[in-house]
């Protein structure tokens, strides 16, 4: 279950002193884009669920960046490119 804090945060619940954050009250919501952010902050805030149509489309935009991410990793290994992560 999704939830939105009283910030205007949108995330999931508190687990283990953490939240993801999928919608940052703090940063500009253009495009439907979606940043994903491990926030502390927002353990002890107020939240309370979203709706369930606004739940059904934040996950289908995050499964779609996951998507989206192993189509370009595929890519990568068929054009040979060498992977961006120098580590």
């Amino acid at each position: 279950m999704l939830v939105r804090f009283s910030c205007g945060c949108v995330g999931t619940k508190p687990v283990n002193d953490q939240v993801w954050c999928f919608i940052s009250c703090d940063r500009a919501y253009e495009d439907n884009e979606i940043h994903i952010y491990i926030r502390e902050s927002l353990v002890k805030k107020q939240f309370e669920p979203i709706s369930a149509e606004e739940e059904h489309e934040l996950i289908t935009k995050i499964s779609d960046l996951v998507h989206n991410g192993y189509k370009f990793q595929s890519i990568q290994r068929i054009l040979g490119v060498a992977s961006l992560n120098h580590s």
